[in-house]
């Protein structure tokens, strides 16, 4: 059903009063206006208004998560090994889910340094360094291709690089390695010593010791008996 205007019904009405009492058009259309005019304010005070109440519903903000960064658990201070070169300590760590042994010189001061994709652990001595780096092993290459990537890469960094040495063994705890023997460093004043060692196709090591040219025969045997007291266990 349609529903027209207040005013148009109005103004019919209107007209047939005309015919009966003939008033003047003047009279007509003020009466016509004010009639139309409270018809309609009638007609709007009439309808019901209604504020629509605003509703407000919260929106859930997510619950930020927090994973915990891998802290490696060094042991408490060995005790001092006596060798025939110099007292060593066992260094002992466990990170990545596993446990990792290696005798060093006792006397050497160390740090730790996590980062995202490996961890660096650093001794140092007066006129020597011994490196263990530590990381997760994947891709698509071999352990071996592992190597000699690292290889190369020595040979683009350092100056003067050369490999003197490469071999594979087995250490006095039954691990297979391969260990590589370089100089570097304009003159060739430094001999490194590189370990590689993959656990279970999964975590790869790398442990190198950093000598002084003039220090490294001395150093030869204490490297040799440290490579050989490497372990890892879960």
């Amino acid at each position: 059903m349609k529903i027209r205007s207040a005013t148009y019904i109005v103004a019919f009405g209107l007209a047939g009063m005309v015919a009966a009492c003939g008033p003047s058009q003047a009279e007509l259309d003020a009466r016509a206006t004010e009639t139309a005019e409270s018809a309609q304010a009638t007609q709007i005070a009439q309808v019901p208004t209604s504020s629509p109440t605003a509703t407000w519903t919260p929106t859930a903000s997510p619950t930020p998560t927090f994973t915990p960064t891998q802290v490696p658990t060094a042991t408490d201070t060995p005790t001092p090994i006596s060798t025939p070169f110099l007292p060593m300590e066992e260094f002992s760590i466990f990170m990545y889910g596993v446990s990792i042994y290696i005798d060093i010189p006792a006397d050497w001061e160390g740090q730790l340094n996590p980062q995202p994709t490996y961890t660096q652990i650093l001794f140092s001595g007066e006129r020597a360094a011994v490196e263990i780096w530590i990381s997760e092993f994947g891709g698509d290459w071999t352990f071996q291709e592992y190597i000699e990537s690292d290889i190369q890469f020595q040979a683009q960094q350092e100056p003067e690089f050369e490999l003197l040495k490469q071999e594979t063994l087995v250490n006095a705890q039954g691990l297979p390695l391969e260990i590589i023997t370089t100089s570097q460093n304009p003159g060739a004043l430094v001999i490194k010593r590189r370990l590689y060692y993959l656990h279970e196709d999964e975590i790869a090591f790398m442990i190198s010791y950093l000598v002084l040219r003039d220090e490294f025969e001395k150093f030869e045997p204490i490297i040799e008996y440290s490579f050989s007291t490497f372990d890892v266990g879960d």
